[in-house]
């Protein structure tokens, strides 16, 4: 049973529908022996059960779309209520009504149209490929694939290149446009390149790996079958669907011995692509995910749809109070027509149900859709709008996000340099004593980039992730273009330092005779090395590090300047050539881990790397290992090598170096944290780098206090305190037993002797033991500094020999300002326990930032604290994560796990601003997720501009950024620069990353959403207010009416109709202010100070028509009595309810004087239903300017001209009714002249005048309980 585009199926055994499943449970060892379909019987069934894959989205015709509308309960709650309203000869409000209903419901249908047309042209088209079906490769559509289905796919790069620009071509697809994939696949050969910008928002393009059994260690848990799906270890095997295909390569292919999959035997597809296994199809996939939450977001518009309910149910409660007086009153009533009385009772319970509330709700979010959307911030969400306008707490990840997503290069810290390859066929061993590291002490100093040793260029230039987009331009004499290297900003400016290049070349096409490809090789050109990659290990947020094994190359003739390299290594025959395995990751990661052979680190290892992250410095350790040589083949060993398993390949490595790389703060990155502190948001760093690097960063854009110290959660070793309680139980042994005073001493200076303590501390280490968890949690302060220690590289450059070959180095610039050989006896002992390190107490938590200080927790930290507290860690986390700003060296899913810990608390809304898939868990956690765009070109071209309009200056450009008015021109030149180039920016709107997305690269946007989030609360909250007022008012004077037989006129309730429905809609059109204010709206309708203001108006309205009431009831006595008759207010306030009070003291009056009319006649204007009316409309405009929030959240009204000229016309226009002045008008709207008698009209005035007041007043007052 299909709806909204997903299938449901009905579960017989829990006897409820479900949706249908796929086949993403599944682990490594079924995916790799799954054949495809093995007969055309079972994929006919397959076909039954998923359907095609296609994006069925039919364009429906506007009047299918109306009549879907006008049949929709809602409305036909509101036709039904204006029919009743009809049987009271109300035809014109009826008419007037039901016209703004149908046109309101065309304009959505209109929407929705436009939301059709849209998803329609982000289809992928139909294209052939290649399925394994019934042991044979056989082309089908791509919407004939199902579940199941091995195929293959390929990219516009296995074209020939002569092939690609042959007239035959027509120019189709390009490599930049790439081939877009049909589905969700889980790769089972080869590899490819994609880009997932359409879905992630992220434009660095990605690789994507094919799983083997190799691999089952890591992504099977425990041996059972996993959700690939929601698995950030399969992530990088699957290809999603509408993702752009840029490359692919299947090198097993080359090899007759590895062409065959190796359980199930599929040979190679005739077109060379990779095999893949589809697992989802149709609006099942990321992409139609994606795709249904666009099409079907204007259903979900309406925000708080639960407290709406509520809150109308309220009101009908109250309404049902006054209908009841109306029917208790006229069931007694012999002249009474019964049908009347029960239409007239529900007429004033279905008012406080305005037939324009879906309008009213609607209007300011969809607004404050389009006024994000002129600042390029897309929503895929629109009920989190309002949520935006309740955040307390702002969650940035660091790089790319606060920083530049461009990393520079600052230095590297080298630790040997070594001979790679020599002119032998294998480089001889021992080139570097690895023994004597360990005593060796290793200075902070950084070389310059461009002079540092061989063997860092290597790590740097080989153990890369990076795409190469090959080149499209023909074969000009022989030589091709460059190739565009891409990936992750550290990686790429990493390689361009390394001396290594792509080099492009052509060969022949395995199957084409004649044809020639392009492909690239790795070389050095001034090494004269060709590096062949033998096996990758991904970069992983979890293991944070990523290594490589290859083989270098060298001929043994050193080709001339003018020769290629690759030329001559294809055509030399011989060349010298090693394995190694080259690693680089996060420096604590490696160490802690183990990964290093301890010989190889200097005891000055810690120390340097934190020394430079204490800077704002991002670290990167570098580490290697030569592989042994292997007595089989050379082909042999480099198919042992390709299966190698990780944990083996990453042990015993040797320590090379670090890589220093920095990364500017964004302009105005400083600024906006400077406002969400002054718009008293808590504001929290939850990123992947190091605690050090963090908390100078947060330092530095003021997220945590310059002045005040920094406590990082750190584990120390467990034994320690073990030991000392041992030690305290032998001292107090040896001690004198009689000697108490000295015992207590003893224990004074740390000697641990409390009994029942010391059995706890025992107890808590045995149960520790048994989970194989170490460690004891204290707070340590850490130290940041403004300047690197050894800062920037350069200097004066040198000579020096090493292995026998000189390599040009530079000396620091400066000296570290404290020496690592001093920070080293610190840090060797950073396990143990130190003077002012302080024990981790969850109760106490709060008592450390009391003084100012702030407190960082680091990943592993989390993780021996979830080892700790299995069972309540969710609980510990929810105590601990709202009094820590700096969360580092976590993983994705602890970031996901300390946004979901602050919503858990219940009085956190929070919002999570990130870039990358990374940040994906904790974007959809947060209640509102702002994923940013990065786009270094377009932020550079930005900067440029901001740069020459002031006048050229660099730090002025740098600096800028840190007021409202520069990032107000900032955003400016990034929208004018996107006007002139919409190339710059390729991606799609909306994303699956995060409910929000901006293409703007500054975190302005989150200011953005923020000030337009509280605008809409506000409005919306506004919205409740008046409506409330309003019905509550309007059922009260109703059956104030109905029980004096009297009513408003057919022509009063149109025009009160079409004022009302002006008012509110000029109401949403409100704008937010520029700048953020630091007092919190309310977050909710219920909030003390909306409805005590509510009640509070609610009273003076009702003591408004009291008073007149009880004004009318005087000139109507004394005309009926010539005076002799005083009604006193009580009496007034009583016939509102019940006009029996009145009856004895009424006789026959004139007749536009006659407050009472025959029960269930014609309506006739008087004096009590003209007054009445015009006290309604006075109340009506009151609740609007009231109640109208204005400053800090909103333009004030004075700005607002629409409402306030609106407003003012209502006012003029009914002070001229009272009048008088204009009779005509008076006839129109069915309303008798005011009489002058005793100043009637004065007093009427005045009832006016004190309501306004005293509305204004009690709003006033109530806002200060906020």
């Amino acid at each position: 049973m299909p709806f909204q585009e997903v299938t449901y199926q009905f579960n017989e055994k829990k006897s409820a529908f479900e949706r249908l499943d796929y086949p993403v449970e599944m682990n490594t060892a079924n995916a790799l022996k799954w054949a495809g379909f093995p007969s055309k019987d079972i994929t006919i069934n397959a076909a039954r059960r998923w359907g095609f894959n296609e994006f069925n989205i039919p364009l429906p015709h506007f009047l299918d779309l109306y009549m879907e509308h006008l049949v929709a309960p809602f409305f036909v709650f509101q036709v039904v209520c204006l029919f009743l309203w009809s049987l009271d000869d109300y035809w014109y409000y009826s008419v007037f009504t039901l016209f703004m209903l149908m046109i309101f419901e065309g304009v959505m249908c209109k929407q929705r149209q436009n939301n059709v047309l849209m998803m329609r042209s982000m289809r992928r088209p139909a294209c052939t490929l290649l399925a394994y079906r019934n042991k044979n490769w056989v082309v089908v559509s791509s919407e004939l694939i199902f579940p199941g289905d091995i195929i293959s796919i390929t990219a516009d790069a296995a074209i020939p290149v002569e092939q690609q620009h042959s007239p035959a071509s027509n120019g189709e697809a390009t490599v930049e446009e790439g081939k877009v994939v049909p589905c969700d696949i889980l790769l089972l050969r080869g590899n490819c390149v994609v880009n997932e910008a359409m879905l992630t928002g992220e434009s660095i393009p990605k690789m994507k790996e094919c799983i083997d059994n190799s691999m089952a260690a890591v992504l099977d848990e425990h041996g059972t079958h996993t959700n690939i799906m929601r698995s950030s270890k399969w992530s990088r095997h699957i290809l999603l669907g509408g993702t752009q295909l840029q490359q692919h390569s299947v090198s097993q292919y080359d090899d007759p011995i590895t062409a065959l999959m190796p359980v199930t035997g599929i040979p190679p597809p005739p077109d060379r692509g990779c095999i893949g296994l589809v697992i989802r199809t149709g609006f099942a996939t990321t992409q139609g995910e994606l795709m249904r939450k666009i099409l079907f977001a204007t259903e979900g518009v309406a925000a708080n749809t639960s407290e709406t309910f509520v809150f109308i149910a309220i009101l009908v409660c109250f309404a049902i109070v006054a209908a009841t007086v109306v029917l208790r009153a006229g069931i007694y009533d012999e002249r009474r027509n019964k049908f009347r009385l029960v239409l007239h009772c529900i007429m004033i319970i279905t008012s406080v149900v305005p037939p324009e509330l879906p309008m009213e709700l609607s209007l300011a979010v969809t607004n404050s859709l389009a006024a994000l959307a002129k600042q390029m911030i897309y929503c895929t969400e629109p009920f989190r709008i309002t949520l935006a306008g309740k955040l307390n707490v702002i969650c940035f990840d660091k790089t790319g996000t606060l920083t530049k997503d461009e990393m520079n290069l600052k230095g590297i810290v080298a630790a040997q340099d070594i001979r790679l390859l020599s002119g032998s066929w294998i480089a001889p061993e021992g080139a570097v004593d690895t023994t004597t590291m360990a005593t060796q002490s290793l200075s902070a100093d950084m070389y310059a980039p461009d002079v540092t040793t061989e063997l860092v260029q290597c790590v740097m230039g080989t153990c890369q992730d990076l795409v190469v987009k090959l080149p499209q331009q023909s074969a000009q004499n022989g030589a091709l273009p460059m190739p565009l290297v891409l990936g992750d900003p550290m990686e790429v400016t990493a390689f361009q330092h390394s001396g290594f290049q792509f080099q492009p070349k052509l060969q022949d096409h395995p199957q084409i005779p004649g044809k020639k490809v392009a492909t690239v090789a790795l070389v050095h050109p001034q090494l004269h090395w060709q590096a062949l990659t033998i096996q990758r290990f991904a970069f992983s947020s979890d293991m944070k590090r990523s290594s490589v094994i290859v083989e270098l190359r060298q001929p043994l003739t050193p080709p001339s300047s003018s020769s290629s390299v690759a030329a001559t290594t294809l055509a030399g025959g011989k060349y010298s050539a090693v394995q190694y395995i080259f690693c680089k990751g996060a420096p604590e990661v490696l160490h802690q881990h183990g990964l290093f052979l301890p010989s190889s680190l200097p005891p000055t290892y810690t120390a340097v790397y934190q020394q430079h992250m204490r800077a704002g410095k991002r670290v990167i350790a570098l580490a290697y290992r030569r592989l042994p040589t292997s007595s089989v083949t050379h082909a042999t060993s480099l198919q042992q090598l390709a299966i190698m398993p990780r944990a083996e390949a990453e042990k015993d490595l040797l320590f090379a170096g670090f890589l220093v790389f920095d990364s500017d703060v964004k302009a105005d990155s400083k600024g906006v944290i400077k406002e969400l502190h002054y718009a008293q948001q808590q504001v929290k760093m939850i990123t992947g780098d190091s605690v050090y690097t963090a908390a100078s960063v947060a330092k530095k854009l003021t997220i945590v206090s310059s002045k005040k110290p920094i406590y990082v959660l750190t584990t120390i070793d467990a034994h320690e305190d073990k030991a000392k309680t041992a030690a305290a139980s032998t001292s107090s042994k040896k001690t004198n037993s009689k000697s108490k005073d000295a015992a207590a001493k003893t224990s004074k200076e740390g000697e641990e002797d409390d009994t029942e303590e010391e059995e706890q501390t025992v107890i808590c280490e045995e149960e520790q033991s048994k989970k194989h968890v170490s460690g004891h949690l204290v707070w340590r302060k850490i130290e940041t500094t403004t300047a690197a220690g050894s800062g920037e590289a350069g200097g004066k450059k040198k000579k020096r020999k090493d292995g026998g070959q000189e390599s040009a180095v530079s000396t620091p610039a400066s000296t570290p300002t404290v020496p690592v050989t001093a920070l080293a006896a610190v840090h060797a002992n950073e396990r143990h326990r130190q003077a002012e390190d302080v024990d981790f107490v969850l109760a106490n938590v709060s008592q450390l930032v009391t003084d100012g200080s702030s407190l960082s927790v680091t990943g592993p930290s989390l993780e021996l604290l979830q080892a700790q507290h299995p069972r309540d860690f969710g609980r510990v986390l929810q105590q601990l994560a709202p009094h820590v700003a700096i969360f580092a060296r976590v993983s994705p899913m602890q970031k996901e796990r300390v946004v979901l810990a602050l919503n858990e608390t219940g009085r956190f809304y929070t919002m999570m601003c990130g870039d990358g898939t990374n940040d994906v868990g904790a974007l959809k956690a947060a209640h509102v997720g702002v994923s940013i765009v990065n786009n270094p070109q377009l932020e550079k071209k930005v900067e440029q501009q901001s740069a020459s309009s002031n006048g050229g200056s660099s730090s002025s450009s740098s600096s800028s950024g840190n007021t409202v008015k520069d990032r107000a021109a900032r955003a400016l030149l990034e929208l004018q620069a996107q006007e002139q180039d919409p190339s710059i920016v390729k991606l799609g709107d909306a994303s699956i990353a995060s409910p929000f997305t901006t293409k703007r690269t500054s975190v302005d946007s989150v200011l953005a959403i923020l000030r337009q989030g509280r605008c809409t609360l506000v409005t919306s909250i506004q919205v409740y207010k008046v409506l409330a007022l309003n019905c509550l008012s309007s059922a009260f004077m109703m059956s104030a009416l109905y029980l004096r037989g009297l009513k408003h006129g057919d022509m009063q309730m149109t025009a009160s109709g079409i004022v009302i429905a002006a008012l509110f809609f000029f109401l949403s059109q409100a704008k937010p202010l520029l700048d953020v204010s630091s007092h919190a709206p309310p977050s909710s309708v219920f909030a003390p100070a909306v409805y005590l203001s509510i009640i509070g108006q609610f009273v003076v309205h009702l003591l408004s028509m009291a008073v007149t009431v009880y004004l009318c009831d005087r000139i109507t006595t004394n005309a009926a009595t010539t005076g002799d008759l005083n009604v006193s207010f009580a009496t007034s306030l009583l016939s509102l309810l019940n006009p029996s009070v009145m009856d004895q003291s009424l006789k026959q009056t004139q007749h536009h004087l006659q407050p009472y009319s025959a029960p269930d006649s014609r309506f006739t204007p008087n004096l009590i239903n003209t007054t009445m009316f015009i006290l309604m409309t006075w109340m009506q405009a009151n609740n609007f300017a009231v109640n109208y929030r204005g400053p800090p959240f909103m333009e004030s009204l004075t700005s607002h001209i629409y409402l306030q000229r609106s407003l003012i016309a209502v006012y003029v226009t009914m002070l001229i009714v009272v009048g008088g002045q204009f009779e005509p008008f008076n006839d129109f709207l069915q309303l008798v002249q005011l009489p002058g008698e005793q100043q009637f009209q004065a007093h009427f005035v005045l009832i006016l005048v004190v309501n306004l007041a005293a509305c204004f007043g009690i709003e006033r007052l109530c806002r200060r309980l906020e």
